[in-house]
């Protein structure tokens, strides 16, 4: 029905998976106006990310957290594709 999916967007997400690791935050401090998002900030930390990826806009509107770049989908793909930390 849709095709085969194109290698060239495969390829960047198949790195992002195997590169995932499975992190247990020691705390969630309660940063977010909306405190269920506060286990992203958690988890982001603990697995010394740089972004955080979310449509969220709770999460979006903080824009940065403890140096951890809080973006939307396309603005990371944007990233991703030109190696580029956007306003890093």
């Amino acid at each position: 029905k849709y095709g085969s999916p194109d290698p060239e967007i495969l390829r960047p997400i198949l790195d992002l998976i195997v590169s995932a690791i499975m992190v247990r935050p020691t705390e969630t401090p309660a940063i977010c106006r909306d405190p269920s998002d506060d286990k992203f900030h958690a988890a982001a930390k603990a697995g010394g990310a740089s972004f955080i990826i979310s449509e969220d806009r709770d999460l979006l509107d903080l824009e940065r957290y403890e140096g951890i770049r809080i973006v939307d989908a396309e603005t990371f793909v944007r990233v991703l594709e030109t190696g580029v930390n956007l306003g890093g």
